[in-house]
């Protein structure tokens, strides 16, 4: 079986290297530290246990590898950058997605609106907390966490 999966980047090394400047595994960054712990999920703790289960634990993972401890943040796979300690922004994984063999088969997928792990929530509180945004408060629709779905293609 092989496992495909990233965040924002390109997994192929010699587009990676000849497109961009970007260090894959640098935890410093939103991507290399979701690159870093993806790669330590998928390789390490889930290699040869990938199922649905598991699959929506690892895109609902709040590890951050630098800080070493669990946190919502931009660093995060769930990324949620509105909770960034250091910079909250309205930007993130706004949607998680899982996909079986056995799913492509049958032309259907399972989808969940709002962050993975069902907790993203644009509340007055993250504009008053983060007034440099509270311009982009008239744009942003407070949806209520959704539950997985079974999408199927007819």
């Amino acid at each position: 079986s092989s496992d495909v999966c990233s965040s924002d980047l390109p997994i192929d090394k010699k587009l990676r290297e000849s497109e961009t400047t970007i260090d894959k595994l640098d935890k410093n960054t939103s991507m290399g530290n979701r690159n870093y712990r993806l790669k330590f999920l998928l390789e390490d703790k889930y290699r040869g246990k990938l199922d649905v289960s598991n699959a929506k634990q690892i895109i609902s993972d709040h590890y951050d590898v630098l800080l070493e401890k669990d946190q919502m943040n931009s660093k995060t796979i769930c990324k949620h950058s509105e909770l960034d300690p250091v910079e909250a922004t309205l930007f993130g994984a706004m949607d998680g997605k899982i996909v079986t063999t056995e799913m492509v088969r049958k032309r259907e997928f399972l989808g969940r609106f709002g962050s993975s792990c069902g907790k993203r929530n644009f509340n007055v509180s993250f504009f008053r907390d983060n007034l440099k945004l509270i311009e982009y408060k008239k744009y942003v629709i407070n949806y209520p966490p959704e539950n997985w779905s079974l999408i199927k293609i007819t």
